[in-house]
């Protein structure tokens, strides 16, 4: 903008000086055909040769000279004229001229002034966008070595995951062989449970048919036992029934014989009641026989209980690194187990107590 102003300035004053110029050689020329035209004025004749010839032939000059002077005349009035015009119109050009200098001056000082305030402005506003230039430019770097960090920190954790996640998957493969081996111990330790568990029903099973045969044999040897009490009763009471109306009578005479039969009879019953007695004993200490091999078998079979919760409670260190599942269902087994022997002991204590109160005082004891 400053290289316009100073070609508009350069222009005026350009003009100006033209216009001077062409003023002062206009001048000139018409002052230099002036001083033509009074040399070649009549009066300025010197020529001093015959009168007449020379009269006659100055009149024939004159009469040229003075039609070529009048065309002279009319032509330096004309060009007077047309010069005066020009003078005129330079005048006027030189006048609008140094007014539009003036102006353009004016308006190149206003200009200038402008462009200096304009250079100022541009000065700052190029240090204020430099100053904002490297303030987004340190931005932008540390974004991008933050962005840089965190992406490495990122790579790093995911690296460490990955590595976690391989070393989880090599230890679930080896917890996945070993769970597999325990579980075919674990069936086949149920196989054989399940195999006992029959056989130990099917003991039971038999031991019960047997003591309910000899709890029936035991109760119709006390029903035995018991008509025959009523029996000797009532043939004591016909016995004595028999001898009371008798016993005055012959009292010397029957005396002995009645002392004989009486021994007879008694010795007789005695003997019966003692085999009775006897055989009532022998069936007692058989029905206690079969009843301690019951409780020995159910004993027995507490214990195999007890050891199937200590093969249980012994896998429990290998199931520890069991997830929550497996862990869940261990613990159900566990506690079957555990509700099954407490079943199993509570009836085997409720029958001692109902059928054997003896044996807890004995223990007692």
């Amino acid at each position: 903008m400053t290289g316009v102003v100073v070609v508009v300035s350069g222009t005026a004053v350009n003009d100006r000086s033209s216009s001077h110029h062409n003023f002062k050689r206009v001048s000139s020329s018409a002052q230099q055909h002036a001083k033509e035209l009074f040399r070649m004025s009549p009066t300025n004749g010197t020529n001093g040769s015959s009168p007449m010839s020379s009269l006659s032939c100055e009149s024939d000059d004159m009469i040229n000279d003075t039609i070529t002077i009048e065309e002279d005349v009319l032509n330096l009035t004309q060009k007077i004229q047309s010069l005066q015009e020009q003078v005129n119109y330079l005048s006027e050009g030189q006048i609008s001229n140094e007014d539009k200098y003036t102006r353009v001056k004016q308006e190149n000082a206003n200009l200038l002034t402008k462009i200096h305030t304009l250079e100022e402005q541009l000065r700052d506003i190029e240090i204020q966008s430099d100053d904002r230039h490297n303030e987004e430019e340190r931005r932008y770097k540390d974004v991008m070595a933050r962005h840089d960090r965190e992406k490495s920190q990122e790579c790093d954790q995911y690296l460490n995951k990955i590595y976690g996640l391989q070393q989880e998957l090599v230890d679930a493969k080896d917890e996945s062989r070993k769970y597999q081996n325990i579980v075919e111990r674990l069936q086949s330790v149920k196989s054989d449970l399940e195999d006992q568990l029959n056989d130990r029903t099917i003991e039971v099973d038999g031991l019960r048919l047997e003591v309910n045969k000899l709890r029936e044999v035991v109760r119709k040897q006390e029903d035995e036992d018991n008509v025959n009490c009523r029996v000797i009763e009532a043939l004591n009471q016909e016995l004595l029934d028999m001898k009371a109306p008798k016993l005055f009578e012959s009292k010397q005479r029957t005396m002995s014989s009645s002392d004989d039969i009486d021994l007879l009879y008694n010795s007789e019953m005695d003997r019966q009641l003692k085999e009775l007695k006897d055989e009532n004993i022998a069936l007692r200490e058989a029905n206690e026989e079969l009843s301690a091999l019951l409780l020995n078998n159910r004993l027995e079979e507490g214990r195999n209980l007890l050891k199937e919760g200590e093969v249980v409670s012994s896998l429990a260190s290998e199931l520890g690194t069991f997830n929550s599942d497996q862990l869940r269902t261990a613990l159900k087994e566990q506690q079957e187990v555990n509700v099954k022997l407490r079943a199993y002991i509570d009836g085997i204590l409720l029958n001692i107590v109902e059928n054997y109160p003896q044996l807890l005082e004995v223990k007692n004891k």
